[in-house]
């Protein structure tokens, strides 16, 4: 099978997957990743390996842009704090832990081997994270450092894999040029990333037509992060540091028409590129195994997995409960600024350690030999460890974190009913002040001005409906579901007049598209 069938296998297999996940309601990478095992496990079944090239180079930086974009960035910056903590310090702490203890049950890998495993499987995976949390009302500020977290986690990782990878090599590691190589990969790699932002900024502004607009979206992220990876900086905090800037200034600066083609193509992208790399996780069992039973038992290697996928799950509240608290002992003004969170807030962010893509793809990545021609110790056995930490947490932790949430009663604690009434009411008020002000300041169409006066007091009726948020039924609220019926239909009869001149030929090919494009938007603004 070649490469194109295999890429269209994937995409088949995506699909296919999609409706159980839904069924079942699972986590759409959880649900991939099983259905990707148990169809590698049909006889005959084609071999598909993961390519490290693939996931680094064309896949890790659209699903990090698609992630940060959508980061707000005052949030960001009010949880630095406990976002560095865990991007920085846990991942650090994962990696030293992991690292002594592999080395410990197989003492014939070196250390620095056993550091490079530490760092593939320290961070958790932004994809996964953000499609597991994504289903449950978790308080907004968790979400944010958890997303937070996984969106930069992977660059101290990477880091941490090419400072071990370099000991290995070389026999010997410097804290002092370690500590400083890592603090210029990350301001650089943040700087090339800012950069790439703003010149696609500037670029925008030559673009007129919507499609080029989404076109330029879609290389941005590639943009970032290939020239940070060649000045040896970090990739993934470049396309990061892009994302989280244009998410912060381009919206306001796009058409109507480009957010709507955007947002449609960038959802089928995220969709699409989340099921491939999450089947071809499932699917790598075969890969991962072939060749370990000739060095290693069954019993030894289960044994081995279970362990580590223990520990690596367990080092996580061994690291966040003690540092939430001793932070604040230690800085006074921290305790008033910012209490600690409940304990059971604390348990959930414990929880949430799922690995991903990432890891496997490094694993898979390390080289098969040392630059002195040896080769690479128990480089097999580690791309297995990994696999093995991955399954365990997105299988073990991903299917309980619902559970979790719900017991430990961690959701969000303002009523989001009401919240979306108390904005959708203050946007209403500043659209309505802005036609005010406008009328003040010129002669208007008095027909117009009531017209459009008419559109906002309708909403703010139906955001102050007092009945109806106590009875659940209103005059007021009849009326606006019996206007929202009314106007379906008419929608509905004007898309099938359309369709009609279309089959009878009485229709303009150019006026077509830009007749059923106003009628799209006007139901998606009643659906909204």
């Amino acid at each position: 099978m070649g490469p194109v069938e295999k890429c269209l296998l994937l995409l088949a297999l995506t699909v296919a997957f999609t409706p159980v996940a839904q069924r079942l309601r699972l986590a759409e990478p959880i649900a991939f990743v099983l259905g990707g095992l148990l169809v590698s496990l049909i006889p005959g079944f084609p071999l598909v390996q993961l390519d490290p090239d693939l996931i680094f180079l064309l896949i890790l930086p659209p699903l990090l842009f698609a992630q940060a974009f959508f980061t707000p960035w005052r949030a960001f910056c009010a949880n630095l704090r406990p976002i560095v903590l865990l991007a920085v310090g846990l991942v650090l702490f994962t990696a030293v832990g992991v690292a002594l203890f592999v080395h410990w049950l197989v003492p014939a890998i070196p250390l620095a081997a056993t550091f490079a495993l530490g760092a593939i499987v320290s961070p958790p995976d932004a994809v996964a994270v953000a499609a597991v949390a994504r289903q449950l009302q978790l308080p907004r500020r968790l979400v944010t450092v958890l997303e937070g977290e996984s969106l930069v986690n992977d660059a101290t990782g990477l880091v941490i894999l090419r400072f071990a990878l370099a000991a290995l090599a070389a026999g010997s590691f410097s804290l002092p040029l370690a500590t400083v190589s890592f603090v210029q990969v990350v301001v650089g790699g943040v700087a090339v990333g800012l950069a790439v932002g703003w010149l696609m900024l500037q670029v925008r502004r030559l673009l007129i037509e919507d499609a080029w607009q989404v076109t330029l979206s879609l290389l941005t992220p590639f943009a970032a992060y290939l020239p940070a990876e060649r000045l040896h900086l970090s990739g993934v905090l470049a396309v990061v540091a892009c994302g989280i800037y244009l998410g912060t200034t381009l919206p306001a600066r796009l058409t109507f028409s480009a957010r709507l083609l955007g947002s449609a193509t960038w959802r089928m992208v995220d969709s699409l590129l989340t099921g491939v790399v999450f089947v071809l996780i499932g699917l790598q069992l075969r890969v991962v195994v072939s060749g370990l039973e000739a060095d290693y038992s069954w019993k030894q290697l289960l044994g081995w997995a279970v362990g580590l996928s223990v520990l690596v799950i367990g080092l996580r509240p061994l690291w966040i409960f003690p540092v939430t608290h001793v932070q604040r002992w230690v800085i006074p003004g921290l305790r008033k600024r910012d209490p600690a969170p409940r304990w059971q807030e604390i348990a959930v962010m414990s929880w949430a350690g799922v690995r991903g893509v990432v890891s496997l793809a490094a694993a898979l990545a390390l080289p098969r030999t040392l630059p002195d021609g040896t080769a690479f110790p128990g480089r097999e056995l580690l791309i297995f460890l990994t696999f093995a930490v991955i399954l365990a947490t997105l299988v073990v932790q991903g299917l309980s974190f619902p559970w979790i949430v719900r017991r430990l009663g961690v959701r969000e604690r303002i009523n989001r009913g009401e919240h979306e009434r108390e904005v959708r009411l203050a946007l209403a008020r500043a659209g309505l002040t802005a036609v005010d002000q406008l009328v003040e300041s010129g002669r208007f169409n008095e027909r117009a001005v009531r017209a459009v006066r008419d559109i906002y007091d309708e909403r703010i009726l139906e955001a102050t409906d007092e009945m109806a948020l106590a009875l659940g039924w209103s005059p007021q609220m009849e009326h606006s579901l019996a206007w929202h019926r009314l106007r379906h239909a008419a929608l509905d009869a004007e898309r099938e007049e359309l369709q009609r001149l279309r089959n009878l030929d009485r229709l303009a090919a150019e006026l077509g598209p830009v007749l059923i494009r106003e009628l799209d938007l006007e139901e998606a603004r009643l659906r909204h």
